[in-house]
């Protein structure tokens, strides 16, 4: 179950998972004025599952995937700064990014930069420069990629194992009032930049 597995990977001092009218949230920001929170699961939306991108009979979507739109429609961690790709519905402020948008913008990047592979699956986002996809080809199909180029920084055999490690990397950057414990100085007027995970490293 990854939505078990993410919720249990955050500290018991960063709070419950709160329902919400699209999913469930932790870590209410103290330093927002619109309640905004740094985690969010959406719920799965059923009926929607097969429209995903189109790959839902094809070989491009693993059946890992497949399952866990299941159990969700894609999430929102750290800020937005670890995300996997859903639907949008267009019914609520804080939603997935959308996988079919973000499939297209990538591969347009990669074409610009002449790397780009069709067979390439983006499954969601690390920090502000990378991405992560799938490619059944290679030994380890979940590859992470700087956005818009090919060159693979690491790459995992399971979606699961590409959330263990990342995860608990990203929580031990921040301290328990959901602050960076290493802001980033060039947004430090805009709170949400300012504590989100621009770069991998």
């Amino acid at each position: 179950m990854i939505v078990e597995l993410i919720k249990k990977s955050f500290p018991l001092s960063w709070g419950s998972w709160d329902k919400t009218v699209n999913g469930e949230v932790n870590a209410t920001l103290p330093y927002v004025d619109n309640n905004l929170s740094m985690n969010y699961i959406f719920n799965p939306v059923h009926s929607k599952i097969k429209k995903i991108y189109g790959y839902d009979n094809s070989d491009k979507m693993p059946d890992e995937l497949k399952h866990i739109y299941t159990e969700c429609n894609g999430f929102r961690l750290f800020l937005s700064s670890f995300s996997l790709y859903g639907i949008q519905e267009d019914k609520n402020e804080m939603e997935p990014f959308d996988i079919t948008t973000e499939n297209y913008n990538i591969h347009a990047r990669m074409k610009e930069n002449k790397v780009d592979n069709e067979n390439y699956l983006f499954l969601g986002s690390v920090c502000k420069d990378a991405t992560f996809a799938y490619f059944s080809n290679l030994k380890k199909p979940y590859v992470c990629m700087k956005n818009g180029f090919a060159d693979i920084i690491i790459d995992f055999t399971s979606i699961e194992e590409l959330i263990r490690f990342f995860i608990p990397r990203m929580v031990e950057l921040y301290d328990d009032n959901f602050k960076k414990k290493r802001p980033n100085k060039e947004f430090e007027s805009v709170p949400v930049l300012a504590n989100a995970i621009m770069y991998i490293d």
